[in-house]
């Protein structure tokens, strides 16, 4: 039976995926499978620039994501959504754009990002909701 659902999400997965091929179900790093040679060549796509392409291996895949502006981004985001509770809205666009500014500017130090969370507008005058007052 054909899902549209299940092709459409490996269109996604799967080329970042096959980079993972040297490893076997349970971790083990191989060479060889039961078909021969490992090819863990993979594919970044839809991403921006300094993300998107090919690579080979885990390690440059690493590589690829410690370098992308966009994982950086994200990584910004995820912090401020968790340290905060909710997700970000328009008020927040002052905020998110130090963090990511000052994240990138400290070469990607997470003890900055955390900080500067905690010194973010956003974070310091944090709205009480109905429920709360």
């Amino acid at each position: 039976m054909y899902c549209c659902c299940v092709s459409s999400c490996h269109r996604f997965i799967d080329p970042i995926g096959l980079g993972f091929e040297h490893y076997d179900a349970i971790g083990k790093y191989r060479a060889m499978d039961g078909l021969g040679e490992v090819n863990a060549a993979g594919e970044i796509t839809g991403a921006r620039e300094d993300l998107a392409g090919p690579y080979y291996g885990g390690v440059e895949l690493a590589k690829k994501l410690a370098g992308s502006s966009e994982v950086a981004e994200c990584v910004a985001n995820q912090w401020f959504r968790f340290a905060l509770g909710r997700i970000e809205s328009l008020d927040d666009a002052c905020s998110i754009q130090t963090l990511h500014d000052e994240f990138k500017a400290s070469g990607g130090s997470i003890r900055t990002l955390l900080s500067q969370v905690a010194l973010s507008d956003a974070f310091r005058h944090v709205r009480l909701t109905a429920s709360e007052e």
